[in-house]
């Protein structure tokens, strides 16, 4: 018996005994809601799943092609992207793929740094690292089943239990710093509600609910002018909440006429000393609204196309970018205060930029097919972003 789920996976099942039969099946990005079967001409039957990020696989279900050793290093697509600082000072860049592996990279390069960090099989979706009170980083990225898993980066093993509550598979995951030098990690996905976390500990730090009515898939924290740390959440809800997370409260909710759902969040500072969130969706707008006042100050013309990432993008003269990709294949970095494209980069090979982040003056992203670098420069518009050869 074969069943899709939440988590993005496939299962398989004895009928009589009800015993998991061999490693889940992945691949798939969003929940799997449809398993068929499809009988060949020479004997062979094959399986069909369907899933909510518009895909349909075919697999083999026989037992040959599922017993294979796993390997030490990952073999599967890139999913997620986080940058992550060492103790030694140097920036390293994780790559958390669709076969449960997360591995160090150097950014420039993509050469693997340490061992890979061989997590459970399913999908991770989400990876963030954060900083620990002792001067250390830590990374999180998600489980199976809903989970989190915690990680030591500079030995790459695990750091205490996964740590679960979500019933649906975790999209996002990020750091929220609070006063006193503490940090807080909070954990959303499918199942409409905000965990928070002691991220030392693994202990419940807060649960945010009865905001969202469908999956958050954008996490990110914001720094008010009263120097207190909100964290802003959007999803397939039409409105952008935010909350002190200090209080599990709802503060504000951002909206706009014509937005029904949101699908990625980014921070930009602005050099007169405000700060803008910037809010894309699957229409292909981008709002912006400064978090002083809560006031909409701009509404980026974009392509039209679906947005599928932001990142922030600083430079060295002070200022910020706003890095948006969208499913006409490009990146375009933008004053967001002026509201005008300074670049455009056109991805080859009819690819997308799925998740975006900014490594210092680097700009990383991960497609279809693996992952592209490229240094942030608005002078040189003819150059390409290169893909790195990593081995995820």
């Amino acid at each position: 018996v074969a069943s899709g789920g939440d988590d993005a996976t496939v299962r398989l099942w004895d009928p009589l005994t009800g015993q998991p039969v061999g490693e889940p099946l992945t691949g798939h990005q969003r929940a799997v809601h449809v398993t068929t079967t499809i009988a060949l001409p020479d004997g062979r039957t094959l399986l069909a799943s369907g899933s909510e990020d518009a895909t349909v696989r075919l697999w083999d279900p026989s037992p040959a092609r599922r017993t294979k050793a796993r390997s030490a290093r990952s073999t599967g697509r890139v999913l997620a992207l986080a940058s992550v600082p060492m103790s030694n000072g140097r920036m390293l860049m994780a790559t958390s793929a669709d076969d449960g592996v997360t591995q160090l990279c150097d950014p420039p390069t993509g050469e693997p740094v340490g061992a890979a960090m061989l997590g459970d099989t399913g999908a991770i979706h989400a990876v963030a690292a954060m900083a620990l009170p002792d001067g250390g980083t830590m990374l999180a990225t998600s489980g199976a089943d809903g989970s989190v898993v915690r990680w030591n980066p500079e030995q790459a093993i695990r750091v205490g239990k996964p740590l679960t509550g979500h019933t649906g598979a975790v999209l996002a995951i990020t750091a929220i710093p609070l006063r006193a030098g503490h940090t807080i990690m909070a954990s959303a996905g499918n199942d409409d509600k905000i965990r928070l976390w002691d991220p030392v500990t693994g202990e419940p730090a807060g649960l945010l609910r009865g905001g969202h009515r469908r999956m958050v898939n954008a996490l990110v924290p914001v720094t008010t002018q009263k120097d207190s740390t909100l964290l802003a959440s959007a999803g397939e809800d039409p409105a952008i909440l935010l909350w002190d997370p200090t209080t599990a409260s709802i503060i504000g909710e951002l909206s706009t006429a014509d937005v029904r759902s949101f699908s990625a969040l980014a921070v930009v500072p602005i050099l007169n000393g405000e700060t803008w969130l910037a809010a894309g969706s699957a229409d292909g707008s981008v709002s912006l609204w400064d978090m002083h006042s809560l006031r909409l100050v701009a509404s980026l013309a974009t392509s039209g196309d679906a947005v599928l990432s932001m990142a922030t993008a600083p430079l060295s003269s002070g200022r910020h970018l706003l890095a948006i990709a969208s499913t006409d294949g490009a990146v375009r970095l933008w004053d967001a205060a002026e509201a005008r494209v300074l670049r455009t980069i056109r991805l080859p090979f009819d690819q997308h930029a799925q998740k975006l982040i900014t490594i210092g003056a680097r700009l990383a992203m991960c497609t279809d097919i693996g992952v592209m670098s490229c240094e942030i420069d608005i002078a040189m518009p003819g150059v390409l972003p290169t893909y790195l050869p990593t081995e995820s």
